[in-house]
């Protein structure tokens, strides 16, 4: 009878301290499993990091946000509508083509969230 009471005792104690072996992480709405957390960091430097240029380029004035416009807009008309995608766009598309958690659904506040960036 003790052996039996003392072997569930024990079955029980390894059941319980298993769960941190199978955590996953929550970002946003998704589970990250340990395998597909590199993809999400990569991800969500990306996010920070384009967040940082983006308000770096704030400080512009008029007259550079007229130029950048003139620019962007002679880049458009070079652009051909089955171009493949370009920068971030085709770094998330091959991140999201090794992972099992959809990528376009994390923005950089779930990141933050989950302590993953800054």
């Amino acid at each position: 009878m003790t052996k039996y009471a003392l072997s569930t005792i024990a079955l029980l104690a390894g059941l319980t301290m298993g769960g941190s072996a199978f955590a996953q992480t929550q970002v946003g709405n998704n589970d990250v499993s340990d395998a597909d957390l590199p993809y999400v960091q990569q991800h969500c430097d990306a996010l920070r990091l384009a967040d940082m240029n983006e308000s770096a380029t704030d400080s512009t004035t008029p007259a550079d946000e007229a130029t950048d416009a003139a620019e962007e807009g002679d880049a458009n008309a070079d652009a051909t509508a089955d171009s493949e995608p370009t920068g971030i766009e085709a770094d998330t598309a091959a991140r999201n083509s090794s992972t099992t958690v959809d990528l376009d659904t994390i923005t950089l506040d779930d990141c933050r969230a989950a302590g993953l960036v800054e």
